[in-house]
């Protein structure tokens, strides 16, 4: 019964995608030429649009995903490349709590998801939505993948100071926020934030970087299509000393993930 409903989701989400292609703007310019042009600058090349199709439907598909996947999905589903590093964050969450730190790419939740059924408390540090229909849907989707959620950075530091243990404290890393520092990420001038590393400075955590995408090949995703792997979720897991290490590893997954990456942000080298 999954697949065959999986499988609805999916064409749903290639007819949504083609519309969003089309008419979807952020800002004042539209979502195709931000997409277009932060990933010319990611790949150093020109993509087809057999792969802008695919990162629209990914787009798509995740937000679809996020109303569906927790009743959907199980464990099975669920695959980690590396027991080691694995058993490596999970002990750090048991000894002194962590900071996970990942990106618009894939569908992170789903970590939190698998780890939150495990008795962790997965706080995480969003934006404060100004729209009411998309505070309204990313507030009760996220809750429903075990999430935490707080606007306000006080608060969150309040919540370390009560106790780290069994927690983990996570940021989405790829998005230019206020008060990042400058840096280069793929060769360009930009702005990330280091604040994972200033919390995990203070509180003497561990930082983590994690990764969850759809099983599959890369190739096998363009053009998009209908398929099992869209609803399979391999994650990564690797600990990262300094900010330099965390943007080594935000380029590497980009590049090696560029089909799931959300590109519609609006950065210092996009126009």
């Amino acid at each position: 019964m999954n697949a065959r409903f999986e499988k609805i989701l999916d064409k749903i989400a290639i007819i949504l995608s083609k519309i969003e292609k089309k008419r979807g703007k952020i800002h004042a310019y539209k979502r195709y030429d931000v997409a277009r042009r932060n990933l010319k600058v990611a790949l150093k090349r020109e993509i087809t649009e057999e792969e802008i199709d695919s990162v629209f439907f990914y787009h798509v598909l995740y937000h679809i995903q996020l109303l569906f996947l927790p009743r959907l999905i199980d464990h099975k589903s669920i695959k980690f490349e590396n027991q080691e590093e694995k058993e490596i964050f999970t002990q750090s969450l048991k000894n002194t709590g962590v900071v996970a730190v990942s990106g618009h790419l894939g569908i992170p939740e789903i970590a939190s998801l698998y780890f939150s059924k495990k008795g962790v408390k997965v706080n995480v540090l969003v934006e404060n939505l100004q729209k009411k229909s998309e505070k309204a849907f990313f507030n009760l989707t996220r809750k429903n993948f075990g999430l935490n959620l707080f606007v306000s950075l006080k608060d969150l530091v309040s919540d370390i100071k009560q106790g780290k243990n069994e927690k983990a404290f996570v940021f989405l890393v790829d998005r230019p926020i206020p008060g990042s520092k400058e840096t280069k990420i793929f060769g360009e001038k930009t702005k990330i934030t280091d604040l994972p590393f200033r919390i995990s400075e203070r509180f003497e955590m561990p930082v983590f970087w994690i990764l969850a995408t759809r099983s599959g090949d890369q190739k096998e995703k363009i053009p998009p299509k209908p398929s099992e792997f869209n609803w399979e979720i391999k994650i990564s897991i690797k600990q990262i000393k300094t900010f330099d290490e965390m943007i080594s590893f935000l380029e590497k997954s980009i590049k090696e993930n560029y089909i799931e990456w959300n590109p519609f942000f609006i950065y210092d080298f996009t126009f």
